[in-house]
């Protein structure tokens, strides 16, 4: 099986601020084939420090019934030692959705790439708020 482009995000939200509002858009880059979750993690880091991975039991109700359908599609890839990395780079008090997703979309023209013997030499991604700054919109 051919991937397209995969992605790791990590969203981070006051550690009171992480609920299921994201859901719906990305619900609708699934259900648009647009993306494909592979794997999706929470993590916190408390105001003393402490760095913890919330699993699905643990996180609230709307947080937990907002991401079920999402979830009940993931085949793994994000590792334990990841989500600690991740999690100490975060400020305390904050909590994060940790996301590994396929750009489902591009995988027509990637394929087209390896069919004609290219491959992609170099890829980055620019912060949307940098585009703003960067066009003045910002």
């Amino acid at each position: 099986m051919s991937h397209a482009r995969v992605e790791l995000i990590v969203i981070a939200f006051p550690q009171d601020r992480l609920t299921g509002r994201i859901v719906p858009a990305l619900q609708d880059l699934i259900d648009r084939q647009l993306v494909r979750v592979i794997d999706l993690a929470f993590v916190e880091k408390d105001p003393d420090g402490t760095v913890r991975t919330l699993s699905l039991s643990s996180v609230g109700d709307e947080l937990k019934e907002a991401f079920v359908p999402i979830l009940a599609e993931r085949t793994g890839g994000i590792t334990q030692p990841d989500i600690d990395e991740l999690g100490e780079s975060l400020d305390p008090g904050t909590a994060a959705a940790v996301l590994l997703f396929e750009h489902v979309w591009a995988l027509p023209f990637t394929d087209a790439v390896r069919d004609s013997g290219g491959q992609v030499l170099f890829s980055t991604q620019v912060a949307a708020d940098e585009v703003d700054e960067a066009l003045g919109e910002g």
